[in-house]
């Protein structure tokens, strides 16, 4: 069952964060209190959401859409337990993302890839690829 996490989801999801974080390249770069704050404030923010599974999560966020007069949902992490990837779960997360974002009235959703596959997969869903991001440590 997908569902919008509560606080007596914050251990839980915590602990998927960290799963994702682990796996991500931002793997040497995160703090464990900035990460508290982060899934704490999005669990009770009214911009921002994530959509739980038993096995998975979806965290995303609204603003304004930086180049005309709309509202924009951007995902800031997804993540599925390896075992349960290729299942249904992945999918219902992100229609209930996608659900969340047309009812808070977005006219686009951007979704993140750290990978060709998932581009892949977003293209599959009609997603375009519009911009890539590199970064550099300073």
């Amino acid at each position: 069952m997908i569902r919008p996490a509560n606080l007596e989801d914050f251990l839980d999801v915590l602990i998927m964060a960290k799963k994702f974080i682990e796996v991500s390249p931002y793997k040497s770069m995160h703090s464990m209190t900035k990460l508290q704050s982060v899934v704490f404030d999005c669990i009770v923010s009214k911009d921002k959401i994530i959509f739980i599974s038993e096995h998975g999560m979806l965290v995303g966020m609204l603003s304004e859409f930086i180049y005309g007069d709309c509202l924009i949902a951007t995902e800031l992490a997804w993540w599925v337990d390896p075992e349960y990837r290729g299942t249904s779960e992945g999918k219902e997360l992100l229609t209930s993302f996608e659900g969340w974002a047309k009812d808070k009235g977005c006219k686009y959703i951007t979704m993140i890839s750290l990978d060709e596959g998932l581009g892949k997969y977003y293209e599959k869903c009609g997603y375009l690829l519009t911009e890539r991001s590199y970064m550099r440590e300073l």
